[in-house]
């Protein structure tokens, strides 16, 4: 992440361990999410809805249909 001092925009696509590194900077989280569970052993970290605020949530179909979610810092 110190790489990326100064850049307007940064976009991180993990693993887990980045995103979790990423999350207390960020001003926007932009996630695809699943209404089902997955097998899996790296996932996104929890975060609260005191930190972030769900602003958009657009359905995106398919074979397998999921969602567009983006959240807004309400702090930074």
């Amino acid at each position: 992440l110190n790489l990326c001092d100064g850049e307007k925009k940064v976009f991180l696509i993990g693993g887990e361990a980045l995103f979790a590194q990423g999350l207390g900077l960020a001003h926007t989280l932009i996630l695809s999410e699943l209404d089902f569970s997955v097998e899996g052993d790296v996932f996104f970290p929890e975060f609260s809805s005191a930190d972030f605020c769900l602003v958009s949530r657009e359905l995106v179909q398919g074979e397998i249909p999921w969602h567009l979610c983006v959240y807004r810092a309400l702090k930074r």
